[in-house]
């Protein structure tokens, strides 16, 4: 993990505001999560608003895969905000990124999926709005329509239905490793 110089405001703390640097927040709500498990965590929170603006502007491997390992932990004992903070992020990054790479974009639409089969519209809307984006770039355009199958075309226009559990629906985009094809390759980091 790189060591960043940038200060994250504490969250809902104080009107007055507490500064704390982005490894002090980073290790306080690891450690929370440690020793209380998956539980409302006023850093945890604090560090997914982070990772879901600082992410779009400069992107590291490590970073994401931490923020995105932790969002779905969360969203399998159905705590969304940092699944909703991801999807946040995946659709600035459409919007504001010169660059995203295939694995980026196949973790998006995947997880989209996973939410759709269990009754969450939060990544179905995301994604009509990333879709329905004039200034959305072709090649993203094209790799995303390449990765959605009939279900969640059928979700995208007809809605979702009715919410299911959420006992390990995030389990199988943790475990997905796209392959990329050759229109893929047109996106990278």
């Amino acid at each position: 993990m790189i060591d960043l110089c940038f200060l994250v405001v504490a969250h809902g703390v104080d009107p007055n505001m507490t500064h704390r640097s982005y490894t002090e927040v980073r290790a306080q709500a690891i450690k929370h999560r440690e020793n209380n498990g998956v539980v409302k965590n006023n850093d945890l929170i604090t560090l997914y608003k982070f990772w879901s603006h600082f992410l779009v502007k400069r992107f590291n491997t490590a970073m994401y895969h931490e923020f995105k390992s932790f969002a779905l932990q969360d969203a399998d004992l159905a705590v969304r905000c940092g699944i909703e903070e991801l999807f946040k992020m995946y659709e600035c990054s459409f919007k504001d990124r010169s660059t995203i790479g295939y694995e980026v974009i196949s973790d998006f639409v995947e997880l989209v999926k996973a939410e759709a089969r269990h009754g969450e519209s939060f990544g179905t809307e995301k994604l009509k709005s990333i879709l329905e984006n004039p200034s959305l770039k072709d090649d993203y355009r094209s790799v995303i329509e390449s990765l959605i199958d009939n279900e969640t075309r059928i979700f995208l226009s007809q809605g979702i239905g009715k919410r299911r559990s959420h006992s390990d629906i995030y389990k199988a985009v943790r475990s997905y490793h796209p392959h990329p094809s050759s229109t893929a390759m047109a996106c990278t980091n």
